[in-house]
């Protein structure tokens, strides 16, 4: 077995809170097989029961915090957990730069005047004198205004950064070096107000930006996924969320307009869509586009269907594999042992692959 880092999460409609249920334990059995553990604890369900789940390696530290449970997107609630998966590094620039405006025209015009450069001296030849106008110059030049240099952070530019914001910040950190000079109270009053205005002035621009964007979309024919894509990005922009995945989006490549449109500024998001008529809905994948996510396969089996995901950050490579299984349903005629048996040779097969992988599924989108 290999030892990169594996979580697999997934809506497997199995109801884990009753430990009474066989199929419960051998699905616990079939965990310990592969030496895996589950995290999830306490419903994921409005109807009370744990049906989505987060798996990793019994001796991983991938999940950093136990999982929980936010808002319903559907009958579903959207379980959040940080896992241990860096983000791509903002690259960054030094630039080198005078101070000019600091400059006393007076004393550095006099100190030229007094240089070699003014005195009555007769050059023969033109590349001494071109050595020697340079050399003045750039010495004078350093002694009132010396190179500095500084790294900036390459940033991505934000549509929602207006001039509006940009002027309060400009107005933030001109308090805060004032308030830094004096330490006096006022002074501080003044810079934490301004502070907490310009942090308030900004949430609520990259909301509004997004739910513009969205509601642009309001003569698609997928409705129901428009509405609950809105919620997930209002979530990302709130808890700062990198990722998220999707089943039954109801997409196929005939809405290739509303999948443009969901990918929003500073997001992409790419579907994948079913295979069978009956029961094959598609699962999608919503990210941030500092990340490179490719696709890799997409399947369907008799119980559960899913696609796999290449995912990039710096050197390292993961893999995201998004499952659904539907329920028992005269649409979906397929008991649980054949699950059992079609998850145990997909489990064999993702385990052992020498990438690090990421099974992921959020709440169902209907």
């Amino acid at each position: 077995m290999y030892p990169e880092a594996l979580v697999i999460s997934g809506d497997f409609n199995l109801h884990l809170d009753d430990l009474r249920d066989n199929d419960i334990k051998k699905f616990e059995d079939l965990l310990e097989t592969f030496n895996l553990s589950q995290h999830v604890s306490g419903p994921t369900h409005l109807s009370g029961q744990t049906l989505d789940l987060i798996i990793t390696h019994s001796s991983d530290d991938i999940v950093l915090a136990s999982p929980k449970t936010t808002f319903p997107i559907s009958d579903h609630f959207i379980i959040q957990c940080p896992i241990g998966f860096s983000r791509p590094a903002l690259s960054c620039k030094k630039l080198t730069f005078r101070k000019l405006k600091n400059i006393d025209i007076a004393t550095f015009s006099a100190d030229i005047a007094s240089s070699m450069l003014c005195a009555n001296v007769h050059w023969d030849n033109i590349d001494a004198l071109s050595d020697c106008f340079n050399k003045i110059l750039t010495d004078i030049l350093d002694k009132f205004a010396p190179l500095k240099t500084r790294t900036m952070v390459n940033r991505q530019k934000v549509p929602w950064f207006h001039d509006d914001i940009k002027k309060l910040r400009c107005q933030r950190r001109r308090l805060e070096k004032r308030a830094v000079k004096t330490d006096l109270p006022g002074d501080w009053n003044d810079y934490h107000k301004v502070r907490n205005q310009f942090f308030a002035f900004l949430k609520s621009a990259r909301v509004n930006y997004y739910s513009n964007l969205i509601d642009q979309c309001a003569g698609e024919s997928r409705k129901p996924v428009r509405n609950k894509i809105e919620s997930i990005i209002d979530h990302f922009v709130e808890n700062d969320i990198g990722l998220c995945t999707v089943t039954e989006t109801w997409l196929n490549d005939a809405d290739s307009v509303s999948i443009a449109q969901l990918s929003v500024a500073g997001y992409f998001f790419k579907n994948f869509p079913g295979q069978s008529h009956n029961r094959g809905v598609g699962t999608g994948i919503l990210f941030r586009d500092s990340l490179k996510i490719s696709l890799v396969d997409g399947k369907e089996k008799k119980s559960f269907e899913f696609s796999e995901w290449n995912v990039k950050v710096h050197d390292r490579s993961m893999r995201y594999v998004i499952v659904y299984r539907p329920p028992y349903s005269s649409l979906h005629p397929v008991s649980t042992s054949v699950f059992f048996d079609e998850c145990s040779q997909f489990l064999e097969n993702v385990v052992m692959c020498p990438v690090a992988l990421l099974f992921l599924e959020t709440s169902t989108l209907v």
